[in-house]
């Protein structure tokens, strides 16, 4: 009986000497292994981490953030434009992540891609009597757009369409035929659909969401379209929009056109206005 103690004993020392050494070395080692063996308990230590996390550092008083909303703009630089992004329009990116609204750096930032965030039909930005419809679970009215630098690759609207249109892409879809002005490709199996523009002065793709099997799934659509040279927008929102694929595209354009004017009236010394959202048909 003593030398099974003692057995149990010396092992459950190595254990605890051996996870504390890996905790020093490799701590990553752990947080996997815990996943690994326990994955539910795990996920919801990491959800209940998250959200205390968010919590700690979200304390800020509805005056920080009211005149953080109305001074604060994000300078960037995508794809060789310039973009002055209120921000306001960044509530997918911000606030929802972090629990609270930041404080913008002062110089012009040069990156790859910057998000912005707007309510449709109108392409509002966030406001406070809005706030139950950005919480709101599913797309819903939101559409969440990323500006991108295509410049690595500048053709790839051409390449892409020229791919359906041979025929190399058909072990994807299953028919072809024109809906609504867009070249329809239904998909085979659990693809999205494909869409192109008839004509060719609009370079979009859409990748819509089949119809789903359960009810809590929100259909959705995806789209990325050519802006101006060297870059693109990439934005999703619910398949409810479907229809105005058209007006949420030049909308959406006109808007990023208003930050670009807004950077470059910057740089010119001219004061504007505060943007207001594209209320155009």
């Amino acid at each position: 009986m003593k030398r099974a103690i003692r057995v149990v004993s010396a092992t459950t020392l190595v254990c605890v000497v051996t996870i504390v050494g890996i905790t020093i070395v490799r701590p990553s080692y752990v947080v996997a292994g815990l996943i690994t063996v326990f994955p539910e308990s795990s996920a919801n230590l990491l959800v209940k981490s998250y959200l205390a996390w968010r919590e700690r550092v979200s304390n800020q008083t509805p005056e920080e953030a009211a005149k953080i909303l109305d001074q604060q703009v994000i300078r960037v630089e995508v794809g060789g434009r310039k973009l002055n992004i209120p921000m306001r329009y960044t509530y997918s990116s911000n606030f929802e992540k972090y629990g609270r609204w930041p404080t913008a750096k002062p110089e012009r930032i040069k990156t790859k891609s910057v998000s912005f965030s707007v309510l449709l039909p109108d392409m509002k930005p966030y406001f406070k009597e809005d706030d139950a419809v950005w919480k709101a679970l599913g797309p819903g009215s939101k559409v969440s757009v990323l500006i991108t630098d295509t410049s690595v690759a500048p053709d790839w609207y051409v390449g892409l369409k020229r791919e359906y249109l041979s025929g190399q892409r058909s072990q994807f879809y299953e028919e072809k035929r024109i809906v609504g002005g867009l070249m329809f490709f239904a998909a085979t199996g659990g693809l999205n659909h494909i869409y192109f523009p008839i004509e060719d002065n609009v370079e979009l793709v859409l990748r819509c969401s089949k119809e789903p099997k359960r009810p809590e799934f929100s259909p959705h659509c995806s789209s990325k379209s050519n802006y101006q040279e060297k870059v693109a927008l990439e934005y999703v929102y619910s398949r409810d929009y479907f229809s105005e694929w058209r007006q949420v595209d030049s909308k959406l354009k006109a808007l990023v056109a208003e930050f670009e004017q807004a950077a470059l009236s910057e740089e010119a010394g001219v004061v504007t206005p505060a943007i207001t959202p594209v209320t155009g048909p």
